[in-house]
């Protein structure tokens, strides 16, 4: 694997150095037009996470558990017609009036057909990926941040799915194409524990 968790971006602590609360002193010889904006500036359009210049997804890490036979979990995974790699869906983080619970909950209940059970665990770590920006459509950097939840049901697609594959850890580690997502996934087994 290219990268490990451990090499994963990590927020800089409340009051830190580089933080809001702790800006680097813009020293005497500043000028308006040299001073740099220390305080990342929120995406109005994305209440809930990222910044104008870097965008924040979150990609679900979902378990589910066969509570009838008892076998071990396995892992829900999106397979996209124009695709042949399972996929793990995603979704821009949540307006603070909806919530993390309730935003996860509708996503898996209408792209997969199973219900989210307890709450959606959030991962403090980001991993730095390409993407296109949701309102411009340039090309740049952007964030994915792994979120874990814990599913059960019996998976039924929406329309715009070829189908929901259901993987074990082991299967999903190299049926996944990118380091990046083998990141993600990993970060998610530890949240789920």
């Amino acid at each position: 694997m290219a990268a490990s968790l451990a090499e994963v971006v990590r927020e800089p602590a409340p009051g830190g150095p580089g933080s809001a609360a702790n800006p680097p002193a813009a020293g005497p010889g500043a000028t308006p037009g040299n001073v740099t904006r220390t305080a990342a500036q929120a995406d109005p359009g994305s209440v809930g996470g990222g910044t104008i210049a870097r965008p924040e997804r979150y990609l679900l890490v979902v378990r589910v558990r066969d509570r009838a036979t008892g076998a071990g979990p396995s892992y829900a995974f999106a397979r996209w017609p124009d695709w042949p790699h399972p996929a793990m869906l995603s979704m821009a983080p949540p307006h603070p009036d909806e919530g993390l619970e309730t935003a996860v909950a509708a996503l898996l209940a209408s792209r997969t057909g199973l219900r989210a059970e307890g709450v959606p665990r959030v991962s403090e770590r980001r991993v730095p990926a390409r993407m296109s920006h949701p309102r411009t459509g340039v090309e740049g950097l952007g964030w994915l941040r792994p979120v874990a939840v814990d599913a059960s049901g019996e998976p039924s697609p929406d329309a715009l799915l070829a189908g929901v594959a259901l993987l074990d850890a082991e299967e999903a580690r190299s049926a996944l194409p990118t380091d990046v997502e083998r990141i993600i996934f990993e970060a998610g087994l530890v949240l789920l524990g």
